[in-house]
């Protein structure tokens, strides 16, 4: 009839966990923890990897040889490319800290470049 006269819920008893059962309960969530950390480090980095390796331009490779310098190899391989950009790039891909290049020294350029 009037609202306050409805029935409440009756509370629910309070389970009381013992020592041992609290212990193992913590031990099993720090080892799901810590297998679900070893399967994200063990599986992440092949999965990136893997990804990195399909996105890797194609090289070729070019030997220098006497009287070449990095601007006309930059020029044989820019197609309309800035020459300064692929400069650049063949020093960074090939990890020159210049660009003086020797006769025999072995160049990695993109294949992709050559089209």
């Amino acid at each position: 009839m009037y609202a306050y006269a409805q029935q409440l819920p009756t509370p629910r008893r309070r389970v009381r966990r013992t020592v041992h059962q609290l212990r193992r309960a913590l031990a099993l969530s720090v080892l799901s923890l810590a297998l679900i950390a070893a399967g994200v480090l063990v599986f992440v980095p092949k999965v990136a990897l893997s990804m990195s390796h399909a996105n890797a331009p194609v090289m070729r490779s070019y030997t220098v040889q006497a009287g070449d310098t990095l601007w006309e190899i930059a020029a044989q391989n820019s197609h309309g490319r800035d020459l300064r950009d692929v400069i650049a790039n063949i020093k960074a891909i090939n990890h020159l800290p210049s660009a003086n290049i020797q006769p025999g020294l072995t160049l990695q350029i993109p294949a992709d470049w050559s089209r």
